[in-house]
């Protein structure tokens, strides 16, 4: 006897995921936030326990320190935060600083003018790297360490020739004008990447893709990151320049690189790229600054003005405060890791294989 065929009951389609709440820059921020709130409370105790020990303060030569620092450090913060680390900037400060010296000093070209063209080359040697970073998706710490020997090798060049000595052509030489230059273009920077846009178009590329296939994603961020990090590598130079009338050896631009990176990392910027607060790499860059001029001129005191411990000191305490940082970063990024991502993509379709996008890079 012939029976109907049963119709077969109605799929039921998956469940539609309630939309995702997209974060907010005050969220993200939280945690830096109240870092900051912490390195504050360091930099007034250590300055205020430091100026009843030792002169640290007095003349403008820590104030000259901190805008030479502060503005490698900005510079590595950026780069940091597109991630690709800038190890090149310290070599760029130094080329930039002999080249003015030479062209002021024996090619005759005004002050400002061969600032210009100092910042000009900067930018192209920033750019350079940034092209190689983007177009081969090789780490841009590699890349930077090639351009560093690049780039101090012209500059020990120029040193060969005698291009040591300083001018005092310089239009502003107030320690003050360069500080609030660095705290202008810092604290801009900081308040600009809290803009969200602005971190998911600059902001590190955390996804788990394969690091070797092309992305034009990362071209961008690491033109703007190796670029502008060296500009202001650039205006490092000059600054050093103008307080000292000479160019330094390239010991020196070594350590105030390290020490740059070390208040980078100790104001909160993500060692892992991406995040980063809004005055972290300020206070950071004063809060060190005042250990070590303390530190070394205790030292100094201690062993009878012997400058070789003093530098002793300062490289022992640089090491320690990038692996302070290096702490904070994890810290920051654990407190980070409790909030949901959120990625602007459509969930992959069952089967597919495709993971979804890496959210908010933040």
């Amino acid at each position: 006897m012939y029976q109907p065929t049963q119709p077969l009951p109605p799929r039921l389609a998956p469940p539609i995921p309630p939309p995702a709440q997209v974060r907010g820059s005050m969220p993200v921020l939280v945690p830096h936030l109240v870092w900051e709130a912490v390195l504050l409370v360091l930099v007034v105790g250590v300055s205020v326990v430091a100026t009843a020990r030792v002169p640290v303060f007095e003349g403008d030569g820590l104030w000259w320190l901190v805008a030479t620092v502060g503005l490698l450090a900005t510079g590595l913060a950026l780069s940091l935060r597109t991630g690709t680390p800038n190890l090149a900037v310290g070599g760029v400060a130094l080329l930039s600083a002999t080249l003015h010296v030479v062209l002021v000093t024996e090619v005759g070209m005004p002050w400002l003018v061969a600032a210009l063209l100092v910042l000009l080359v900067s930018v192209v040697v920033g750019l350079g790297l940034g092209l190689v970073v983007g177009l081969t998706s090789a780490p841009a710490w590699a890349v930077s360490l090639a351009g560093l020997a690049l780039v101090q090798g012209v500059a020990l060049g120029l040193f060969q020739q005698g291009a040591v000595a300083g001018t005092d052509q310089a239009p502003v030489r107030v320690a003050a004008v360069w500080f609030g230059l660095f705290l202008l273009i810092s604290l801009a920077g900081g308040g600009l990447w809290a803009i969200p846009p602005v971190r998911r178009l600059l902001g590190a590329d955390r996804s788990s893709t394969d690091p070797v296939r092309f992305r034009a994603a990362r071209l961008v961020p690491a033109l703007v990151g190796l670029g502008v990090s060296s500009v202001l590598a650039g205006l490092s130079g000059l600054a050093s320049v103008v307080r000292l009338g000479a160019v330094t050896a390239p010991a020196i631009n070594l350590e105030l690189t390290l020490l740059a990176l070390a208040a980078v990392l100790v104001g909160g910027v993500s060692v892992f790229g991406g995040r980063g607060g809004v005055a972290g790499t300020v206070l950071g860059t004063i809060l060190l600054t005042v250990i070590v001029q303390w530190v070394d001129i205790e030292w100094q005191n201690l062993v009878d003005g012997r400058v070789g411990w003093g530098l002793s000191a300062t490289w022992l305490i640089i090491g320690l405060a990038i692996l302070a940082g290096i702490g904070v970063s994890r810290a920051l990024e654990a407190m980070a890791a409790n909030r949901p991502m959120v990625s602007a993509a459509p969930a992959p379709a069952p089967g597919s294989g495709r993971s979804g996008g890496s959210g908010d890079p933040a």
